[in-house]
């Protein structure tokens, strides 16, 4: 992204155990300030391409040429962070979209530009905020970078819970592609509404996709999937309605 603002980038990057020299950690550096702080939709190569938070769309061609190294150089240098889990990539006719594994890690949430004014103290009361709450988050927000390899690995403790549920949708309905921001945002807004993940969501994402498969179709993405899912949630409350509405005279209650 080509926006102003500012990236983390801790010094330990320097001579950390992944990089073979100082060259290849400023690439991985340069990759960091080229990619996207906030979910968009950038035109690369004269294609529209969507970006989650920490990835960058690029050519080995116009990074070797950013680097001023060859292509070869670059390749290698993909081929060992992708071993070290630093960074994931998806390729298509010639345009690589690059993860940035561990972007959330090391990028405060903050990074985002303030466009509202602040009076000097109300600057200092934030300054004196943001290194407080610094001080508790401790190493972890300074940098994943600072911590030796041997004590913890460069690959994420695991998927949240909230992405094995988008990866569990995603396998339902046979998605092809990398989840999209936008389904994200979609199985946000079912959790957001109270919906029961496995008895109403995956109820109705199970039959969205056998009644499309069906027809002889797939499903493209969440968002296609919210009639379903709001019919199931429908159908459990007319349930509990119905349930509520039995009385059992012998006990003197209803449920």
């Amino acid at each position: 992204m080509s926006e102003g603002g500012f990236a983390l980038i801790h010094r330990t990057l320097l001579g950390h155990p992944a990089f073979r020299n100082d060259a290849e950690a400023m690439a991985f550096a340069w990759m960091i300030l080229r990619a996207a702080w906030r979910p968009t939709r950038v035109r690369y190569k004269d294609r529209p391409i969507t970006l989650a938070r920490g990835q960058l769309a690029v050519s080995v061609r116009d990074m070797a040429n950013a680097m001023d190294r060859d292509k070869a150089w670059i390749e290698r240098l993909f081929k060992r962070m992708k071993s070290e889990t630093m960074i994931e990539t998806v390729t298509t006719t010639g345009v690589t979209v690059v993860t940035i594994c561990n972007y959330d890690d090391f990028q405060a949430e903050q990074d985002s530009c303030k466009t509202q004014r602040e009076t000097h103290a109300e600057t200092d009361a934030r300054q004196a905020q943001d290194t407080e709450q610094i001080r508790e988050k401790g190493n972890k927000e300074r940098s994943w970078l600072a911590r030796p390899r041997e004590a913890v690995s460069l690959q994420p403790a695991g998927p949240s819970d909230f992405e094995r549920k988008a990866q569990q949708i995603a396998e339902a309905i046979h998605l092809t592609r990398p989840i999209a921001e936008m389904d994200r945002a979609q199985l946000r807004q079912w959790l957001k509404d109270g919906l029961d993940f496995d008895d109403i969501v995956m109820v109705g994402v199970r039959t969205v996709t056998a009644r499309e498969e069906g027809r002889g179709r797939s499903v493209s993405g969440f968002r296609y999937l919210d009639g379903g899912v709001r019919d199931r949630a429908a159908e459990v409350e007319r349930e509990i309605e119905h349930l509520r509405s039995l009385k059992f005279p012998e006990r003197g209650f209803a449920l």
